[in-house]
Order: C-alpha cells, then sequence, then structure tokens
C-alpha cells in the first residue's frame, strides 16, 4: 500500500507546479532572502493547477530564518493578478491577490499528534501555536510550493465583480393563478350561497 502511495503522488497530475527548493544546508544562521518570479509558461502552469482562467505578474518575496530545535520561520508575500469569470454575469474579471505569509517548518517528530491525521488531530496544540506548522521534507524548504498554496488561498473561490447585481428573483405567484384557485372560488361561493 505504501508503495501505491508513493506511485500515486509521484504522477505528473499531482505535481506541484512551481518547485523552488531551497536546501537547508544553503540557509545560513542570519537567514536568507529570496525574490521569486514566475515566468509565463509557470503562470500558465500555476493557473491550471489552481482552476483560474490565468495568473499574471505572480511573484513572491520570503525571508527564512533558522529558530532552535531545527525550526525555520518562513515570512514573506505572495502577490498575483487572477483571472476568472464572475459567478453572477459569467463576464472575465481580474483580482489583485496579496497574500501574507507567515510559517513555521518543523522537523516532523514536532508535528501535533495526528498532523496528518484529522480524527487524532490535537485541536489545542495548534490552538496553541501561533504560526502555521509545516513539516520539514527532503532536507529543502521548497518556496515555490509555498507561494502557490498560499495563493490559492487568497483566490475567491465565488468571485464577483464589485457592479455584478444578483438577478431579480421571479414575483411571487399571483394566488389567483394558482392551480386550486378556480376550486377555492367555488368552495367560497357555495359558501356564500350557503350562508
Amino acid at each position: 500500500k505504501h508503495q501505491s502511495d508513493e506511485a500515486r503522488t509521484a504522477t505528473p497530475a499531482m505535481a506541484h507546479p512551481w518547485q523552488v527548493p531551497v536546501p537547508l544546508d544553503d540557509i545560513p544562521p542570519q537567514g536568507l532572502q529570496r525574490e521569486l518570479h514566475a515566468s509565463a509558461e509557470m503562470c500558465a502552469s500555476v493557473a491550471t493547477f489552481s482552476g483560474v482562467n490565468y495568473i499574471n505578474d505572480l511573484m513572491a518575496t520570503f525571508e527564512v530564518i533558522p529558530e532552535t530545535k531545527g525550526r525555520y520561520s518562513v515570512r514573506g508575500q505572495v502577490k498575483a493578478l487572477v483571472g476568472q469569470a464572475c459567478v453572477v454575469t459569467l463576464e472575465p474579471m481580474e483580482s489583485q491577490i496579496v497574500e501574507q505569509v507567515n510559517v513555521t517548518f518543523v522537523p516532523p517528530d514536532q508535528l501535533p499528534d495526528g498532523y496528518n491525521d484529522a480524527d487524532k488531530l490535537d485541536i489545542a496544540a495548534l490552538i496553541n501555536e501561533e504560526e502555521d506548522l509545516e513539516p520539514l521534507e527532503n532536507g529543502a524548504i521548497d518556496l515555490g510550493r509555498l507561494a502557490v498554496e498560499f495563493l490559492i488561498l487568497g483566490i475567491d473561490p465565488y468571485p464577483r465583480k464589485p457592479d455584478a447585481a444578483l438577478p431579480i428573483s421571479p414575483a411571487a405567484p399571483d394566488p389567483a393563478e394558482h392551480p386550486f384557485a378556480g376550486l377555492a372560488a367555488l368552495k367560497g361561493a357555495l359558501k356564500d350561497k350557503g350562508g
């Protein structure tokens, strides 16, 4: 089962489009700064991965700082122009996404119990953490992947143009047009006659 899981993760469909790994060995004690600019081809790949029409001007700035206990804090910002269709009018629209990044990468054994299993996750341990936690994998921090994940967090799944009005709901049906309106009228007439 473990092998099949690995095979599934290795398929191109599952691969993250933007990978910019920074080996932990390359991070000096004082930390390092990186500025990433996605090419037009990379923007197109990220747009497909994110399920939007297009992405332009995708860039990210990061500061990676070594902490105690083998942890690394990553602070920064991800920016991009994202093209989508308005959910109300279906017209194309563009949004400026700006997401702040504040994540701590930790050795896997420092993650809260059940981090990868929602049923066993220690919510209290997560709440006590001031930052988002991510596991360190393969001896590197992938800044490209981090940029895409935070970009997706900032994308509105139901984008709506500011001036888009919701369709006017149909007026409430006239009670007189109800299928049983005739029967009700007849019933009323008989009652009047009897009274």
